[in-house]
């Protein structure tokens, strides 16, 4: 997830503006393949709200289960565009951005589905690697 805004000297709003932003809130990305700490840091490519290991390229969680899982499914989606960022352009972006808005509300980007994982539980957790 990506935050950015606007610093205008007293204050720091988040906004969609991307041609304006000169501020990262918060980018907590997965990193490319070849990632390192000194190539990436430089504002615009270092996580902000996250640390990540020379040559690490994704991102671990552990999910608490109840005791009584017998078995664990993750499944992964991906959408283009979220309703705030279309919300967003309708609201300020001229006529391209209200002919957008239209366009969202006929086909609204569903999520796609990117992949699944079952896995049998043999502990209480459920550890979640993002590549």
């Amino acid at each position: 997830e990506a935050k950015l805004g606007i610093d205008d000297g007293s204050a720091i709003t988040e906004t969609f503006h991307f041609v304006l932003n000169n501020s990262v809130l918060k980018d907590n990305r997965i990193p490319p393949r070849g990632y390192t700490v000194a190539a990436f840091d430089q504002p615009g490519l270092r996580p902000v709200g996250a640390v990540f290991a020379d040559g690490q390229h994704w991102d671990e969680t552990v999910y608490h289960l109840p005791d009584a899982a017998a078995s664990v499914v993750a499944t992964l989606y991906y959408q283009t565009s979220s309703k705030e960022y279309i919300d967003f352009l309708r609201a300020r972006g001229g006529e391209d951005g209200a002919t957008l808005g239209l366009l969202w509300d006929d086909l609204k980007s569903p999520p796609e589905m990117m992949a699944v994982a079952i896995a049998p539980m043999q502990f209480n957790y459920f550890p979640m690697v993002s590549r």
